[in-house]
């Protein structure tokens, strides 16, 4: 009660820039969306964010609020924001285009080597394999980021990404993903030509 709340809606860089220069001038709103990762870590580093581990350590939290969620708002074993939300990648897979050069839609979790066959097939026909937005950075590294996550798991990306004493991209799980995603911009297509998945992957850096 007596609590007035006024939301305010923009797009995400509109956002990130706004709300990078209201912090900046000392007036920082009193509860914004906010993303996990090095960004959220930058504004408590700022001093702008306040401690919620007593809030996120309580029986009803515990319970409701998954442990791997609040990892990415977790900073010097201090909890900074509540989880909002998960967002899950998925491949979608076009059953008439498998069907049409002979591959079988899979059942089980693909091999690095069954994906690449289906890649291979599809731009050796020239058929584009993979679309991603590109406008953003971000959209770009999810490919790389599900290659890191499943050549070292989650634990050694979420330490790296925390700057923890030990963990640096020149780990050979990042060098890994790179050179996996780079086999897969070399696939030459119908025309002997390769894409440019290496190039948006060195914009990400």
């Amino acid at each position: 009660p007596n609590v007035e709340v006024k939301r305010v809606d923009m797009i995400d860089e509109d956002f990130k820039t706004g709300l990078t220069s209201s912090m900046a001038a000392g007036i920082p709103p009193d509860l914004w969306f906010s993303w996990g990762g090095g960004i959220l870590k930058a504004q408590v580093d700022a001093g702008h964010v306040a401690d919620l581990t007593d809030l996120l350590t309580e029986p009803w939290a515990k319970e409701v609020v998954p442990r791997s969620a609040v990892a990415q708002s977790t900073f010097y074993d201090k909890h900074y924001a509540l989880p909002l939300t998960v967002w899950v990648g998925h491949f979608y897979v076009n059953r008439e285009l498998f069907d049409k050069y002979g591959l079988e839609v899979p059942k089980e979790p693909w091999s690095w080597d069954e994906f690449k066959e289906a890649i291979e097939t599809f731009k050796a026909n020239g058929v584009i394999p993979i679309t991603v937005g590109g406008k953003e950075k971000w959209e770009l590294s999810f490919y790389y980021m599900y290659l890191v996550d499943r050549i070292g798991g989650s634990e050694i990306f979420r330490k790296t990404i925390n700057r923890v004493a030990g963990y640096t991209f020149e780990d050979p799980t990042f060098v890994q993903a790179g050179v996996r995603a780079e086999e897969l911009a070399q696939i030459p297509t119908d025309r002997g030509r390769t894409n440019n998945l290496r190039l948006g992957l060195l914009l990400m850096t």
